[in-house]
């Protein structure tokens, strides 16, 4: 029954050290490692199956990664064959890139979250934190938390929010001051009646 009522929120890649990576995928409720999509990297089935692991080595688990090592030196495209819904393509981009698909069907931003893209979002939140087991100080899982957390409730979370781009900062120095502008404009546009939800630019930002 986990796997008839169970989604697949988010597949991303994490590259951890040099070439070397992971490909993770994200359900809402526990699944079986049968579960995970067929997945094909740059359009062509590379032979041996990926080899899935649970972070806490259980049978049934929400968080399901697989070593891939991707050359740096151009970018890759990793496709997913889900059961009774379209094929869905993750870019990951030339050089020590993080990617990261939303492939759970998420609204339009609009004034009010519906319950269903609720749900939706604190599972993915739940969800990040066994990601972190994976991969301690991860920039991709910081960042998913920023955008989740400021869609969640921007108010509410603005202190956390702001903790997180603080560690960006230190973790992703190359990136030192897209994270302090974000620091600095979000809180800002609380006051813009005109304020849009960035998780929608989610996807674009994480590489």
């Amino acid at each position: 029954m986990c796997v008839l009522y169970s989604r697949l929120l988010q597949v991303g890649y994490i590259h951890t050290q040099g070439e070397a990576g992971k490909l993770v995928c994200v359900f809402s409720q526990p699944v079986p490692q049968s579960a995970v999509p067929e997945t094909t990297v740059d359009l062509v089935n590379s032979g041996a199956p990926l080899c899935w692991g649970a972070p806490d080595k259980s049978v049934y688990s929400r968080v399901w990664a697989a070593d891939l090592a991707l050359p740096l030196d151009k970018e890759h495209s990793i496709t997913l064959s889900l059961t009774s819904q379209p094929t869905r393509s993750l870019v990951v981009g030339e050089g020590a890139a993080r990617a990261l698909e939303w492939v759970a069907n998420m609204e339009e931003c609009g004034e009010e979250l519906s319950d269903t893209t609720r749900s939706t979002l604190e599972e993915v939140k739940e969800n990040c934190t066994t990601l972190d087991e994976l991969d301690p100080d991860n920039k991709w899982v910081m960042l998913t938390l920023v955008h989740v957390l400021w869609a969640l409730d921007s108010r509410a979370h603005l202190p956390a929010i702001l903790h997180y781009l603080a560690q960006l900062q230190t973790l992703d120095p190359l990136r030192h001051n897209y994270y302090a502008d974000m620091s600095e404009c979000w809180p800002a546009s609380h006051h813009d009646s005109s304020d849009t939800c960035v998780l929608c630019a989610a996807e674009g930002k994480t590489r």
